[in-house]
C-alpha cells in the first residue's frame, strides 16, 4: 500500500495515493481537496502567463546556445588535431646519421678512499634508505667468483696489517 503513496497532501497532510493524484503549482492535492482550494487559488494573469513564457523561451534558447558550444569547441579541436598529424606526415623523415667519436678523451674517475670515523653517524627517519629489491645476478662462471674471493681475502689481509701498524 506504500508504494503507492506519492506524497503529502498540502490541504489534509494525508499521503495521496498515485492513482487519484491531483499536482498544481508544485504541489501535491487529493482531488476533493483541490477542488475546495480551486476557487480560493486567483486565476494566472496575463502578465505572468507571458513572463512564464519568456522564461521558457530563455531556457530552450540558452540550451541551444550551450549545444552550439560544445560544438564549436568539438570542432576546433578536431581542426587542431588533423592539423598536427598533417604537419607530422609532411615534414621529411631525417635519415640516420652516423655518430661521430668525441675528439675530447674522457678522464677517467679515481675513486678517493675515505677515513673512517670512530663515531658513527645516525640515521633519520626520513633519511632512511630503502632496501633494493633487485635480484643478485646469477653466477656466469667460477673465475668471476674466484677473482671476488681472492679480491676479498687480499682486502681482509691488508686490513689486518692496518690494524697492527696501528697498535704499534
Amino acid at each position: 500500500m506504500s508504494e503507492n503513496m506519492v506524497g503529502i497532501c498540502e490541504v489534509c497532510q494525508k499521503p495521496v495515493p498515485r492513482e487519484c493524484m491531483t499536482y498544481f503549482n508544485y504541489k501535491l492535492y487529493h482531488p476533493d481537496c483541490f477542488v475546495k482550494i480551486k476557487d480560493s487559488i486567483p486565476p494566472p494573469d496575463e502578465s505572468t502567463i507571458a513572463k512564464q513564457e519568456l522564461r521558457d523561451q530563455l531556457q530552450r534558447e540558452l540550451q541551444g546556445f550551450k549545444i552550439q558550444l560544445a560544438q564549436l569547441k568539438n570542432r576546433a579541436i578536431r581542426s587542431e588535431i588533423i592539423k598536427s598529424q598533417s604537419s607530422k606526415s609532411s615534414k621529411k623523415k631525417p635519415t640516420k646519421k652516423k655518430k661521430r667519436k668525441s675528439t675530447k678523451k674522457k678522464r677517467k674517475r679515481t675513486s678517493t678512499k675515505r677515513k673512517r670515523t670512530s663515531t658513527k653517524r645516525k640515521r633519520t627517519s626520513t633519511k632512511r634508505r630503502k632496501k633494493s629489491t633487485r635480484r643478485k645476478p646469477i653466477r656466469k662462471s667460477r673465475t668471476k667468483s674466484k677473482r671476488k674471493t681472492r679480491r676479498k681475502a687480499v682486502r681482509r689481509v691488508s686490513r689486518r696489517k692496518k690494524k697492527a701498524k696501528r697498535r704499534r
